[in-house]
């Protein structure tokens, strides 16, 4: 199992390598959608922004469900069903606030 785990981090290496190359040559704000749209066009631009917002839901979402059950337990409730729900629409909330902040909200005052 720990090769398994070698191998995944060695291709996640290689995967950041090359969004570290595309940055390098194209370094715009926005994600993916116009890294995309110069590299292939807006036709897979498109189609390469909605699976990205897609993956994105998908993640967040999946992501909270399994914190959910921890932070119940961290806030002093039990780890139910209805508990597991609340806490994991409590995170969604606080990741939708934290993405529509942006980014000056978290740079230091000058």
């Amino acid at each position: 199992m720990i090769w398994a785990f070698v191998m995944a981090g060695c291709g996640q290496f290689l995967v950041a390598l090359v969004f570290g190359e595309i940055v390098a040559q194209f370094p715009i704000a926005g994600g993916v959608y116009p890294w995309a749209r110069r590299l292939w066009g807006k036709r897979w631009a498109w189609m390469t922004g909605w699976v990205y917002v897609w993956a994105l839901l998908v993640t967040i979402t999946s992501v909270a469900y399994g914190a959910g059950p921890y932070i119940a337990i961290m806030l002093g409730f039990r780890a139910t069903v209805h508990t597991t729900v609340l806490c994991t629409i409590a995170l969604i909330v606080v990741a939708v606030l934290i993405n529509h902040a942006g980014t000056k909200a978290f740079r230091g005052r000058r």
